[in-house]
């Protein structure tokens, strides 16, 4: 099977919509890896390479965009296993003795504007007469008898049986039309570039730490394809990251494991609760480093991120310089990973500023330069540096 990671497919998309294709999109994957987020991130592009406002749809902001439907680019998104056929096509009214499909609110906005309509879960609806009229939605381009605007493309989302109970085969002559598109899990990186475009510093960067150590927590599948446990997937680790840090130790244990599973929210309760000498001891004294267990580096290797990130924005370099340099000399000699992790735990922005800096003073920093380098090309991301 090609599968294409989802940050990948909506880049895809894009280009694809930007170039005037409008077929409709099917995206198969397991659950929690990101798809719903990519489509609203590829609605949001779309709208602004258009020059048009973006919106989420609600029935409350309907009738304006209806009176400027050319200034909006408008997502309209339906998880299907919650509607009734009567959500998809209107209501039936009488009509001089005939039945008449009184249009839907979505569907009119959808007729006038240019946008996405999402139909999130189409595999495991359960009901005929809501999969039929989602078909209809997806290969009609019709809402009953509404047709959608020449620039609105439906993307369709689902699992495929090995990752859901309930998920069904389509029918053949429906999946020929469509592409179908068989989604990956993002990478670590991918992840945490996606925490850092859409949460800033407002995450919590122990969880990236935590889960560049233990990988196999990242993405774990239940064992079993109904379950009333929970696991880890990247949606869920993004719900635990941006509450993480404002909840004490034993909240943190109550949270962690409802949210990312028994297995993966303990160890990342055990990780938080180390304890490790204060940072300034460390830059004072660079061996106190060496004497640390590896869990404890990591979680040093955050404190010491969020310090050079600080004054990388504060552009304060002699500080690094008369501060921080015995430190990083020492990392470089003796614990590569941990340094690279630190800066690594930087985001894109503050990355470049640091290796621009780097790169005015390479004769000095030469050693450090070679070594972020050839980690950026390990980890598939020397184009973005």
């Amino acid at each position: 099977m090609n599968e294409i990671s989802v940050d990948k497919l909506g880049r895809l998309t894009e280009k694809l919509y930007i170039k005037g294709d409008r077929k409709s999109e099917l995206w198969l994957g397991p659950p929690g890896i990101g798809k719903s987020d990519v489509v609203r991130q590829l609605a949001m592009r779309l709208a602004e390479i258009n020059g048009k406002k973006f919106v989420e749809y609600n029935d409350d902001i309907a009738f304006e965009i209806l009176n400027e439907p050319d200034k909006y680019f408008v997502l309209v998104d339906l998880r299907l296993t919650e509607v009734e056929p009567s959500d998809l096509i209107g209501i039936p009214r009488d009509l001089d003795g005939a039945v008449a499909y009184k249009p839907l609110l979505w569907a009119r906005v959808l007729n006038k504007c240019a946008g996405i309509l999402f139909l999130d879960e189409l595999t495991n609806v359960q009901r005929p007469d809501v999969l039929s009229i989602s078909y209809k939605l997806l290969l009609d381009r019709k809402a009953g008898f509404v047709p959608f605007h020449k620039d609105v493309l439906v993307i369709a989302a689902g699992n495929t049986p090995e990752h859901s109970a309930i998920a069904n085969q389509l029918p053949a002559p429906s999946i020929n039309r469509v592409r179908v598109f068989y989604v990956k899990p993002p990478r670590l990186e991918d992840w945490k570039d996606y925490m850092d475009r859409t949460y800033g510093d407002q995450w919590d960067k122990r969880v990236y730490a935590f889960l560049t150590k233990y990988t196999k927590f990242f993405l774990m599948q239940p064992q079993d394809v109904e379950t009333l446990k929970q696991f880890a997937t990247p949606r869920t680790w993004t719900m635990l990251a941006t509450i993480s840090k404002e909840l004490s130790t034993d909240e943190l244990e109550y949270v962690a494991i409802a949210t990312v599973g028994e297995e993966a929210g303990a160890h990342f309760t055990a990780f938080c609760r180390i304890k490790v000498p204060d940072l300034e001891q460390i830059i004072m004294n660079p061996s106190l480093f060496g004497t640390l267990d590896e869990d404890a580096k990591y979680f040093v290797s955050v404190e010491l991120s969020n310090k050079l990130t600080e004054l990388i924005r504060k552009k304060d370099f002699k500080t690094f310089d008369k501060k921080y340099y015995n430190l990083m000399n020492y990392l470089l000699n003796n614990d590569k990973e941990f340094l690279v992790l630190s800066v690594f735990m930087m985001n894109y922005k503050d990355r470049v500023e640091f290796g621009k800096w780097l790169l005015m003073n390479v004769k000095r920093y030469q050693e450090f330069i070679k070594l972020f380098r050839e980690t950026a090309k390990l980890k598939g991301i020397l184009e973005k540096e």
